[in-house]
């Protein structure tokens, strides 16, 4: 293998080195860009991941105070913060049809 490129010409070994060079270039950017589209995805999973839990443990905080101080307005607070994590949950449990359905920029707004 080294003798045929021993026998090549100087300007004849820098375009293959050159071109070698251009094609892994190519590829690292193929890569970079599918892994930033990837971990831009598991970005947007673990953030709505997030705001399912926060919402889910403040309905849960907000009914245990409602049954501290039996407060009304507590209940329905427990009410409403568990019922949107609730239609968190829901959409992530349609997560496939949704990302087979929407655009990506739809996708986001979900």
């Amino acid at each position: 293998m080294k003798k045929w490129f021993a026998d090549i010409k100087l300007r004849n070994k820098l375009n293959i080195i050159i071109l070698i060079s251009l094609i892994s270039i190519i590829i690292l950017g193929l890569l970079s860009h599918y892994f930033l589209n990837t971990s831009h995805v598991v970005s947007l999973m673990l953030n709505g991941e997030r705001i399912h839990n926060v919402a889910y443990h403040t309905g849960a905080q907000q009914f245990y105070q409602y049954l501290q101080t039996k407060d009304q307005k507590m209940l329905d607070s427990a009410y409403s913060q568990l019922d949107k994590a609730n239609s968190y949950s829901e959409i992530f449990s349609k997560m496939d049809e949704n990302s087979a359905r929407c655009s990506n920029k739809d996708f986001r707004v979900l």
